[in-house]
This record gives structure tokens, C-alpha cells and sequence, in this order.
């Protein structure tokens, strides 16, 4: 199922990059062919230009190379060094003058023209093992005569061709270069989305497989008391001739099981609570030197029947702006389950300090300690490093996750040390 996702985010992601790319390269490509476009535009436009002053009205063609009473002023040649020339030809197609500085034969000149003349469509040509752009225009003579300027059609066309293999060149390797670029920053890229695609479905495939294990070890939990209400039931049902005093063992059975589940039910209900992130807590004023000293009051009973030594610490004294009900049920429950696996006649010490803008406080008691392995797992939900002891001390392996859920609530942080057979410290931290 992971798997299957993760395909899936990698192929979204990919889709989504490449669009991106293909949109970015094809904007570039454009804008870049548009310039050129524009510049080869502007090169024939410069290329073939032509003033003619005249005082004859006859339509001869103009002849650069010829003596004669016209004037000419003339820019044949593509001022920025562009590979180009013109050719004059009448309306047959016929070579009537040649401006070039490009050493062609009479025969290439004429096969040249001739493609371009006759050929409708397209104004690009291959010849020479060039690429050449042409224009074909209307050969305009304007005539000075007493003062007064005339333009008109000589009768004559020019074709003004311009190489533009350079540029056909720049094209094609920028094709090249967005080819290969775009496969390697695909490969790149599918490298790296596949590296955080495995980083993202990790967690969530880990916080599933939490997921099961909660849910089958809250069903093992709950079936435990279940089948003992169960096996009490039956047992009344094949006695149901007998007195209800009578069946007095049979009742207290079942109202065992139903306390265990009614327990277990509750933890549930407050590790849900502590996890909704939506629930908002107030900060309110109180005495934390008196909040501890009350929890501590209400277990004495516990405390006396081992014997143990309870040492206190509080260095903070007067109201400290935090969550006076959240603190309280992070301390009962450390403070419960340091009086629960403490050694008789043991020691537990209580220390509270104010350290920057943060409260700390701490709870070590003797007793057996936690081992190395188990250390990690100690605050997940269910989890007893004694699993034979399984329900025996009214522990379902819930208390430490609702505490590490409360102190996340309020902005806090909850740590744990132990050495196996001597002793284990717990301490949480809450911002003021």
C-alpha cells in the first residue's frame, strides 16, 4: 500500500516537474527564436537598402558599376557584417544586377535566384551549404525633378538574401541543450523526489504500523476483563436457581472485570483528549509548591505501605503563570508510577527549578530501574518492560503516553534516565 503511494507521489511530482520544465524551456526557446526572428527581420531590412537620386525618368535598372547621369546612393551590404547579398531581376526572374561581395559563379547566382523566384511557400533555402533567408521586394526609384520627389516601380525586383546558418545553428543547439539539461535535472530530480518520497511515506507507514499495534493491543486489553465478565455469566446463568447472595463470588468477579475495562476505557478517552491538537489550554496563576504538595498528600496510604522516603525540592516560591490542571496530571501519573516501582523501603526525590523561562521538575525513585533496550520504548502506548505482569498492578502501559502527550500539549518536553537495579528519573518541562 506504501509502496503503491509512494509510486503515486513520485509520478504526480515528476508529471508536475516536467510540465514545468517543458513550460519554462518552451517559454525560453520563444523568446529567444522571436529575437532572432525580429533580427533577421531587421538585417534584411537593412541589407538591399536603397536611395536613388535621378534625374531621368527612364525605368533602366540601377547598375552600382556603371558610369552614366544617374546618382546613386547605396547600402547593398548588411551594415552589421552579416553574410548577405542582393540581386536585381525583372519580372521574368531574369538577373538584371548583382550586389555582392560573396565569390559565387554567374551559375550559382542564377540557380540561387531561380529557387527563390519560383519557389511560393517558404523564404528559406539551403544552397551552398548555408541557410540563407530572402526577401523579395518591388525595386522603387524615387525621381528628383525641379524640386519635387517621385516615387514609382522601375520594373525591376530585388532579392535580398541574408545566411542564417549561424542562427539556425544557435536554435539547434539550444534544442540540444534544453534536450540533454531537462534529462539530467530529471534524473536529478527523480533521484531526489524518490530519496523524500521514502522519507515521507516513513513516518507514515511507521505511525500505521502503530496504528495496528495499538488497536490490537487495546482489543487484547479489553478482552482480558470481557472474558472474565463472560466466564462470571455463565456461571450464574447454569446456577440461576441459586440466591443472588449465594452468587455473591461470581458478581464481585464480573465487577472486577467491568472496573478494569471501565479504567482502561477512561485512559483511552484522556490519551484521545491529550493528542487532539484542537483543544486549547489557558495558562492560569497558581502555587506549584502547594499543587505538588496536595498530589503528594493524596497518596500516603501508597507511600506508607512501602515505606518510603520522600524527599521534596521546590525552588520556586509564590504563582507561576502555567496549566495548573495539565501539571497536575503529568506529576500524578510520574509520581504514581515512581511509588508503584519503587523498592521497599526506597527513596523518592522531588525537585522543581526554574531554569530561563521554563519550569523542570523531576522525580527519581529507587527500585529495579529500566534496562538499556527498553529505555526508547518507554512511552509508547501499551508498552510493559515486565509483559508478564500484564494487568496485575492495574497498569495498561498507558500512563507514561497520556504524560508525554500532556507535557507536548502545553509547549513542554518529558525525558527519562535509569540504571537497571538502582534507580529511574523522570522529568518534565513546561514553559511560564
Amino acid at each position: 500500500m506504501f509502496q503503491k503511494l509512494r509510486n503515486k507521489f513520485l509520478i504526480l511530482n515528476m508529471a508536475v516537474t516536467s510540465l514545468v520544465m517543458l513550460t519554462a524551456f518552451a517559454v525560453v526557446y520563444m523568446v529567444v527564436y522571436n529575437s532572432n526572428s525580429a533580427e533577421i527581420e531587421r538585417k534584411l531590412d537593412n541589407t538591399g537598402e536603397l536611395t536613388v537620386t535621378s534625374s531621368n525618368t527612364g525605368n533602366e535598372p540601377p547598375n552600382l558599376t556603371s558610369g552614366g547621369t544617374s546618382h546613386y546612393t547605396a547600402q547593398q551590404i548588411s551594415s552589421d557584417y552579416s553574410l548577405s547579398f542582393v540581386v536585381t531581376v525583372d519580372t521574368d526572374g531574369n538577373i538584371a544586377d548583382i550586389d555582392s561581395l560573396i565569390g559565387f559563379s554567374a551559375e550559382q547566382y542564377s540557380e540561387v535566384v531561380n529557387i527563390a523566384w519560383n519557389q511560393k511557400k517558404s523564404t528559406n533555402i539551403n544552397f551552398a551549404d548555408r541557410h540563407w533567408k530572402y526577401r523579395v521586394s518591388p525595386f522603387q526609384i524615387t525621381n528628383i525633378q525641379n524640386g519635387q520627389a517621385r516615387t514609382e516601380f522601375s520594373g525591376y525586383y530585388k532579392i535580398t538574401f541574408l545566411d542564417i546558418t549561424d542562427m539556425q545553428k544557435t536554435m539547434n543547439d539550444l534544442l540540444t541543450a534544453f534536450l540533454f539539461v531537462g534529462i539530467g535535472m530529471l534524473a536529478v530530480i527523480f533521484v531526489v523526489s524518490l530519496f523524500y518520497a521514502n522519507r515521507s511515506i516513513k513516518p507514515i507507514a511507521e505511525s500505521w504500523e502503530k496504528q495496528k499495534k495499538f488497536i490490537a493491543d487495546a482489543s487484547h486489553e479489553l478482552k482480558t476483563p470481557l472474558g472474565t465478565i463472560m466466564a462470571n455469566y455463565d456461571v450464574l446463568i447454569s446456577n440461576e436457581d441459586e440466591t443472588i447472595k449465594s452468587q455473591h463470588e461470581w458478581l464481585d468477579y464480573m465487577k472486577i472485570g467491568m472496573d478494569r475495562m471501565n479504567r482502561l476505557i477512561s485512559n483511552l478517552l484522556i490519551l484521545a483528549k491529550s493528542e487532539n491538537i484542537n483543544i486549547k489550554v489557558q495558562k492560569q496563576s497558581f502555587d506549584i509548591d502547594n499543587l505538588i504538595s496536595s498530589i503528594i498528600h493524596t497518596m500516603n496510604a501508597a507511600v506508607q505501605s512501602k515505606n518510603l522516603q520522600i524527599n521534596k525540592k521546590v525552588e520556586i516560591t509564590g504563582d507561576i503563570i502555567g496549566y495548573e490542571e495539565q501539571v497536575g496530571q503529568v506529576f500524578t501519573i510520574l509520581y504514581d508510577n515512581a511509588i508503584k516501582y519503587s523498592n521497599e523501603n526506597g527513596k523518592i526525590d522531588i525537585e522543581v527549578k526554574h531554569i530561563k523561562k521554563s519550569i523542570v521538575c523531576s522525580i527519581k525513585n529507587t527500585g529495579q530501574g529500566i534496562s538499556a533496550k527498553n529505555l526508547p520504548y518507554i512511552f509508547n502506548r501499551f508498552y510493559r518492560s515486565d509483559t508478564a505482569r500484564s494487568g496485575e498492578d492495574n497498569s495498561y502501559g498507558l500512563g507514561l503516553p497520556i504524560a508525554k502527550s500532556i507535557t507536548e500539549q502545553i509547549g513542554g518536553k518529558i525525558t527519562v534516565n535509569s540504571i537497571e537495579n538502582e534507580w529511574t528519573s523522570f522529568a518534565f518541562s513546561f514553559n511560564i
